[in-house]
């Protein structure tokens, strides 16, 4: 085994030989204490607005009795994610790509429908963008006879992804670890092959069999990757994690500094209280009696409110920026008030730009779900074939702006502008076929009624 010497760090196996009892040991052991566990963590610790820059901060000062000490991280990694998730993810159809394939189609969406594949794809999809990393499975339930066809996602920290040194690299293997409840051992670990499962109980010395091995019977590794960075191991929202840090930071400090002030105290010159006055003073702090000359006035250090903003709005409009995610909440973005739908769609030009190149990568992964589906429903002599992937952006309708124009453009297919709007082809035509049918229907029965039965029957001499 070695570690690809790339910024992919991919773990590699030359050959086909299963790994050992020890490969797997090691590769465990060396994944649990390693760096890419620790990074997909800080991932889910920002995801989840768990800033540990600044809980670092936080502890180091707990430590050393230091008040005041807010802890003010901001939801700004997951706001950025779930935006573009449900930009991109909210969406997606499977469609047939010939005629001939529509009852393969019909098929496959039938098996999609029963595995909940539009929450899955969500899921993955915020997975694979917040990590660079979304996974599934593939797999079957029930008996030879009674046959399901599954597909789950995977916790990407649980997954230790080999692959092989061909020259586009594939999954050899994927080794799916998760804590055990066996008193005697700590890890469930299975390992899972194109032509077999195994399953293993773990702890750090020990790696024994749990349960008998289960052969497969797949073309590769039923184990999907799903990627929105291509090129490199690390999340493609990294670039935002200093300006979130720094974005924290002066939150919290705000926050600290409006302690500060309320436990400020009063420094009273040349004036002296009578107890009965100081009883009804409350929470104030006071010093009386320093200098001779009359004054009133609290010791705090000065902070420009002005600079204050002006640096939180620059940091925000930094990680906008560089997620290249339009902040909907910003009103120097234009998009506050009345906004037609065309001018909302040009604000998203550099979000699409970008979730088209996401996109790319991320199919790879969709198409190898399918390709391993469609092996298990050819071994059920279903019917199969081709389908094509669309990922329907979600975006402003702008049908009454597209709608006079396309109404007037005689070179171009119903079909197609019907795709420009946004609509189902097949849904509207099957549509349009009804209400045609049903008007000739109309017609045909509007005429009878209207035929005078003594015209017919002078007709019929």
């Amino acid at each position: 085994m070695t570690v690809e010497l790339s910024n992919k760090s991919m773990i590699t196996v030359d050959g086909t030989e299963k790994l050992t009892i020890d490969d797997i040991k090691s590769i465990v052991n060396n994944y649990i204490g390693g760096e890419e566990l620790l990074r997909l963590q800080q991932y889910d610790d920002y995801y989840e607005s768990d800033n540990t820059f600044i809980k670092g901060k936080v502890v180091d000062k707990h430590e050393r009795d230091k008040l005041p000490n807010n802890y003010v991280p901001t939801a700004y990694y997951s706001t950025v994610v779930d935006t573009m998730a449900g930009y991109m993810f909210d969406d997606i159809s499977y469609l047939p790509k010939q005629d001939i394939d529509k009852e393969y189609a019909q098929t496959l969406n039938d098996i999609l429908n029963a595995n909940n594949a539009d929450v899955k794809d969500m899921r993955t999809g915020v997975k694979a963008l917040a990590y660079n990393k979304g996974i599934e499975l593939v797999y079957t339930t029930g008996t030879i006879d009674q046959t399901d066809i599954k597909f789950t996602d995977i916790d990407p920290r649980q997954m230790i992804l080999i692959y092989n040194m061909d020259i586009e690299p594939s999954i050899f293997c994927g080794i799916w670890v998760r804590m055990s409840t066996h008193e005697d051992y700590k890890y469930k670990v299975d390992v899972i092959y194109k032509d077999v499962w195994q399953y293993y109980n773990m702890n750090d010395q020990k790696v024994v069999e749990r349960e008998t091995e289960k052969k497969l019977y797949f073309s590769e590794c039923p184990v999907i990757v799903y990627n929105s960075n291509d090129m490199s191991s690390y999340s493609s929202y990294k670039k935002i994690i200093p300006y979130i840090n720094a974005l924290d930071y002066l939150i919290t400090g705000n926050a600290n500094d409006i302690e500060k002030l309320t436990d400020a105290i009063l420094v009273l010159t040349g004036i002296m209280l009578k107890d009965d006055e100081l009883d009804h003073m409350d929470e104030i702090k006071a010093i009386m009696g320093l200098e001779p000359e009359a004054a009133a006035k609290y010791l705090t250090k000065d902070a420009d409110p002005a600079f204050r903003q002006y640096a939180t709005q620059l940091l925000i409009y930094e990680i906008h920026k560089h997620s290249h995610v339009v902040d909907w909440y910003n009103p120097d973005a234009g998009l506050s008030g009345e906004i037609s739908a065309k001018a909302m769609i040009t604000r998203l030009f550099d979000m699409d730009i970008s979730s088209n190149r996401i996109e790319k990568p991320y199919k790879l992964g969709s198409y190898k779900r399918i390709k391993l589906i469609t092996e298990l429903m050819f071994k059920k002599r279903m019917p199969v074939g081709e389908i094509e992937i669309i990922y329907k952006r979600t975006l402003p309708n702008d049908f009454q702006d597209l709608a006079p124009i396309l109404n007037n453009l005689t070179f171009i297919s119903e079909e197609t502008k019907m795709e420009m709007i946004g609509a189902d082809v097949k849904k509207e035509t099957e549509r349009m076929g009804k209400q045609k049918t049903a008007n000739m229907e109309r017609i045909a029965l509007n005429m009878t009624d209207d035929v005078d039965p003594d015209l017919d029957d002078e007709g019929d001499e």
